[in-house]
């Protein structure tokens, strides 16, 4: 999740997790946590039902 300039090490920081879980939301190999949703919706400047699917995986992931 590399979204209007700002990184997953950032997001990671920011939510208190490390940069492997927020690399494995990112590519879909695990779901984001409910509690998280919100605040990286927030951080990107999107809405959660415009970021995430209804498990938690991105919808628009960098390539």
């Amino acid at each position: 999740m590399n979204y209007k300039g700002i990184s997953g090490a950032q997001i990671a920081r920011t939510l208190g997790v490390g940069e492997a879980a927020v690399s494995h939301w990112k590519h879909g190999r695990s779901y984001v946590p409910e509690k998280y949703r919100a605040r990286v919706a927030e951080l990107l400047g999107v809405s959660v039902d415009e970021l995430f699917d209804e498990r938690g995986v991105p919808k628009v992931v960098e390539g």
